[in-house]
């Protein structure tokens, strides 16, 4: 089920993505530009990350979670070696750093067609199965957006998976389907009446198969059904990001 990263996928994907920067007009905005309150615009700090190039490390990582390294960068994701975020907990500025990650950036569009940087997370390249894996800098409510939402008027009246995190996100844009990433397992109101806007044809809840699925994946269905979103649990034995546009077009 492993998914051809350079063949005829991800060149008609890049097609579709391009066609999208046509009518979204996906730049870097500075802050100046917009109105957002103090602190919640991060593309100042993203902005000189975006020019790091892919070390190997991060590119045979992309490869092995079957993510095209051009769909990575269509999401400015970027390569952290060593960066100390600044963070305040309680009152207290506490510094803490990433070193040799993956940041996954949460844009938003604005008004002018244009995307802001409202939060990221980081995903270290090394982080093992017992790991934490993921962990959220640029302090914002992740509950609060999707991974992908500068993406989301693409849903208008499609299907769309809703998944967990910014990975599996991009392998199923790869695949030349829409998804979005909770960044965790909560559906909050405010998520679930964003997706309501947009008029979706169907709502497929795909969530990593393990001991939380069921579990959470039924809350977010009834979520859902109460505020007149259908919403259908895929109860899958492999990861999302295994899971081919062949595969993807049976559900």
């Amino acid at each position: 089920m492993l998914n051809d990263l350079h063949g005829g996928t991800t060149s008609a994907l890049m097609t579709e993505i391009n066609q999208l920067e046509k009518e979204q007009n996906l730049n870097v905005k500075p802050l100046k530009e917009k109105k957002v309150k103090p602190n919640s615009d991060y593309m100042d700090i993203l902005r000189p990350m975006l020019k790091t190039p892919y070390p190997k490390p991060l590119r045979d990582f992309l490869e092995r979670k079957n993510i095209p390294i051009l769909i990575a960068q269509k999401f400015y994701c970027s390569y952290v070696k060593e960066y100390h975020f600044p963070r305040r907990i309680k009152g207290e500025d506490r510094p803490i750093t990433a070193r040799n990650a993956l940041l996954l950036p949460v844009l938003l569009p604005t008004t002018d067609k244009k995307v802001t940087c409202v939060g990221a997370q980081v995903r270290p390249l090394s982080a093992g199965k017992n790991d934490l894996k993921y962990y959220s800098i640029f302090p914002f409510k992740s509950n609060r957006f999707f991974f992908g939402e500068h993406l989301l008027h693409r849903a208008r009246r499609k299907k769309i998976f809703i998944v967990e995190g910014g990975l599996d996100t991009m392998h199923i844009w790869s695949e030349k389907h829409i998804a979005y990433g909770l960044m965790g397992l909560y559906m909050s109101q405010e998520r679930i009446l964003k997706l309501k806007g947009v008029r979706p044809r169907k709502i497929y809840v795909m969530l990593d198969p393990d001991q939380n699925m069921k579990t959470t994946a039924f809350k977010i269905q009834d979520n859902l059904a109460r505020e007149g979103v259908e919403a259908e649990i895929l109860s899958i034995d492999v990861d999302p990001k295994l899971l081919t546009k062949n595969d993807l077009d049976n559900f």
